[in-house]
C-alpha cells in the first residue's frame, strides 16, 4: 500500500516536472523570438521545432477531443512528424520564391551588362552598374556574389557557380556560363548577352502562351462538375415534374 502510494506520488512529481520544463521551454522560445521582432508570425512558429510541435500537438488534442480520444496518439504522432517537416517546407517555398524573383529580372540584368560592355566597361563594372541602379532580390544577390570575388574570398567562376547552384535557377546558370565563356575565350560578351536576353524573353513568352492554351482544358473540370449539372437540372427539371404529375 505504501509502495503504491509512493509510486503514484513519484509519477505525479515527474508529470509536474515535465509540464514545468515544457512551459519553461515555450516561454524561452517565445521570448527569444519576440526579442528579435515586434510580433511572432506564423513563420516564426513553424521554423521553431519546439513551438511548432507544441502548437500542432495542441491542435491534435483538440481534434481528438472533438472526435474521439482514441485518435489522440495517432494525431499527436502525425503532428510531431509535421512539425519536424515544417522548416524544410518553408525553406523550399522560400527557395522557389527567390528563384522566381531572380528569373523575372535576369533578362534586364543581361541587357544592362551588355549595354555597359558596349560602352567600354568591364564585366565587373557593368555588373556593378546593374547592382547599384536596381533594387531587387537579384541585384542584392549579385552584389553579395560580386563582393566575394572582388574581396579575394573566391574566384569569379566559383562565386557565380555557387550562386546559381544555391538559387537553383537555370537562367542564372546560363548567364554565368555565357559570361564566363565569353570572358575566357575573348568572345563578344555584349552580343552573347543580348542573344541570351532575347532567348529568355522568348522562353517566357512561350511559357505564357502554353499556360493560356491550357486554360480552356483546366476550365473543363469546374464546368463539368458545377455548371453542367445545374444546366441539366434547369432543362430537365420541368420535364421530370410533368412526368411525375402525370403519374409516370
Amino acid at each position: 500500500m505504501v509502495l503504491s502510494t509512493l509510486l503514484r506520488l513519484l509519477c505525479c512529481l515527474l508529470s509536474a516536472y515535465a509540464i514545468y520544463r515544457a512551459a519553461r521551454a515555450v516561454l524561452t522560445h517565445v521570448s527569444i523570438v519576440s526579442s528579435r521582432r515586434q510580433s511572432i508570425t506564423l513563420d516564426d512558429v513553424l521554423r521553431d521545432r519546439s513551438l511548432c510541435t507544441i502548437v500542432f500537438c495542441a491542435v491534435a488534442l483538440v481534434v481528438a477531443y472533438a472526435s474521439s480520444l482514441w485518435l489522440a496518439p495517432l494525431l499527436c504522432a502525425l503532428a510531431y512528424l509535421l512539425a519536424r517537416r515544417a522548416p524544410h517546407i518553408l525553406d523550399e517555398r522560400a527557395k522557389r520564391e527567390l528563384r522566381s524573383l531572380c528569373d523575372e529580372n535576369i533578362d534586364v540584368m543581361a541587357d544592362i551588362v551588355a549595354m555597359g560592355v558596349r560602352s567600354g566597361l568591364s564585366f565587373d563594372s557593368a555588373l556593378e552598374l546593374f547592382c547599384s541602379k536596381f533594387d531587387n532580390r537579384l541585384a542584392h544577390e549579385m552584389r553579395a556574389c560580386k563582393l566575394r570575388w572582388t574581396s579575394g574570398l573566391t574566384s569569379r567562376e566559383a562565386a557565380l557557380e555557387d550562386l546559381a547552384s544555391r538559387i537553383g535557377s537555370r537562367a542564372l546558370k546560363r548567364f554565368s556560363e555565357t559570361s564566363l565563356q565569353a570572358i575566357h575565350y575573348g568572345s563578344p560578351l555584349a552580343e552573347m548577352l543580348a542573344g541570351f536576353s532575347r532567348d529568355i524573353r522568348q522562353r517566357r513568352k512561350s511559357a505564357v502562351e502554353r499556360q493560356i492554351e491550357k486554360a480552356p482544358i483546366k476550365l473543363l473540370i469546374p464546368t463539368g462538375t458545377c455548371i453542367l449539372p445545374a444546366m441539366l437540372i434547369l432543362v430537365m427539371g420541368p420535364v421530370l415534374i410533368q412526368f411525375i404529375g402525370q403519374g409516370f
